[in-house]
């Protein structure tokens, strides 16, 4: 996937004052695993993975020599509130 080369430019713009490289995402793949985990009523545990081909380093001038993949983990909590706390649920108004 591209943009246009007027939107690429104003991004090179934006970065250039900075001092920063503007991020190249020609190279970069992305492989990513998720779940949603009940673990009480109305609170969910959603553990991600990914695994990054190539990460391009977005902003840095040198990115680190040698780096050519990523392994990222992380975690999110949602809490719906109205099952938390046992709230009446509202039928669907349309």
């Amino acid at each position: 996937m591209s943009i246009n080369a007027k939107a690429q430019g104003q991004v090179i713009d934006t970065f250039n004052p900075l001092g920063s490289t503007a991020p190249n995402h020609a190279n970069e793949r992305v492989f990513e695993a998720n779940y949603r985990i009940a673990i009480a009523l109305g609170v969910d545990l959603m553990p991600v993975a990914q695994y990054v081909v190539h990460p391009d380093a977005i902003g840095f001038n040198t990115p680190r020599p040698g780096v050519g993949h990523a392994f990222v983990v992380g975690a999110q909590v949602a809490i719906n509130l109205g099952e938390f706390l046992g709230l009446p649920h509202w039928i669907g108004l349309n």
